[in-house]
């Protein structure tokens, strides 16, 4: 997370990390199927393979069977699911939050949604008015505040979200 440190403390109108580079570092980026935290089978940034992504995995070029047993799959096949992936949770955040003025925000806040998917998103609503404010340190202390209660997406937000705002300085 260096870069995206180093970045926002320029702000906004420099560089930044992608929301799909946000995502790969934070999920890995693996072409072949590996058992996630919770024990499913996941390939490339697919939450997991065995939650119906058959079509997913075909209209992406690859081989659901070969991913469910094991296998792999080509670094296109895997790029393609995961801009499908990014795309939706662009879409997820564009229709909650609007349009987020920092590009570095707006990467958070899909890989946000990327992890949490709507509902998930939308339970952090003193979060949302942070950023529509633009309060970049009051978005990062939300983060900071968050109950342990679900610690996957406790350990996801504090791993790739809330140092990056915090450390965002418009």
């Amino acid at each position: 997370f260096r870069n995206i440190i180093v970045a926002t403390l320029l702000g906004c109108a420099s560089a930044w990390q992608s929301d799909t580079d946000l995502i790969k570092e934070g999920e890995g980026f693996k072409l072949c199927t590996y058992k996630d935290t919770m024990g499913l089978k996941t390939a490339a940034t697919i939450q997991s393979v065995e939650d119906g992504a058959s079509t997913a995995v075909a209209n992406a070029g690859g081989n659901y069977n070969d991913l469910i047993n094991g296998g792999c799959a080509t670094q296109t096949v895997c790029n393609n699911l995961l801009n499908t992936e990014v795309v939706a949770a662009r879409g997820i955040v564009k229709s909650q939050y609007g349009t987020i003025s920092c590009p570095a925000a707006q990467a958070v806040v899909v890989d946000l949604a990327y992890n949490l998917g709507g509902g998930g998103l939308a339970q952090f609503k003193k979060f949302k008015a942070n950023i529509q404010a633009k309060n970049w340190n009051g978005a990062a202390a939300e983060l900071a505040n968050l109950p342990t209660a679900d610690k996957l997406a406790q350990d996801a937000l504090e791993t790739r979200t809330k140092s990056n705002l915090a450390d965002i300085e418009i």
